[in-house]
């Protein structure tokens, strides 16, 4: 297990591509801090690593949110004394319909899809750097 020991914080691991890599990284080793805004689907996860001998925890983050992310860094940091890894999966469009993509998108989806794709990766990465 090449990641034995290591402490990993996966944004967005809800399900899809952040669930995967959450899987991927407890399959080789490393707890996971599995944070995501729908704690069903958190817990989805986090059930499904500990079935294959994982270690796991669920943490409640809407990246967006500075207290969000300060509290699960705290949760990493407290039970396990560590961060190693972060990957900030956790993103996406808010994007209305329409014709094409410029017509179709209000003012206030364009700066929801902002703040989670830039702002969220930002308050991850500068919470996580000094540790």
């Amino acid at each position: 297990m090449r990641l034995e020991g290591k402490v990993a914080i996966v944004t967005g691991s809800g399900g899809g591509l952040g669930r995967a890599m959450a899987t991927a990284l407890a399959g080789e080793g490393a707890v996971v801090i599995a944070a995501d805004v729908d704690a069903p689907s958190m817990k989805q996860t986090v059930d499904e690593i500990k079935g294959i001998g994982g270690k796991a925890t669920g943490v409640h983050c809407d990246v967006t949110r500075l207290g969000d992310v300060q509290a699960m860094v705290a949760t990493a940091i407290g039970e396990f004394g560590r961060i190693d890894i972060l990957v900030n999966n956790a993103g996406g469009g808010r994007f209305d319909g329409g014709e094409r993509f410029l017509r179709g998108i209000s003012i206030g989806n364009l700066d929801k899809t902002i703040s989670l794709n830039l702002k969220g990766t930002m308050l991850c990465t500068l919470a996580v750097m000094p540790i």
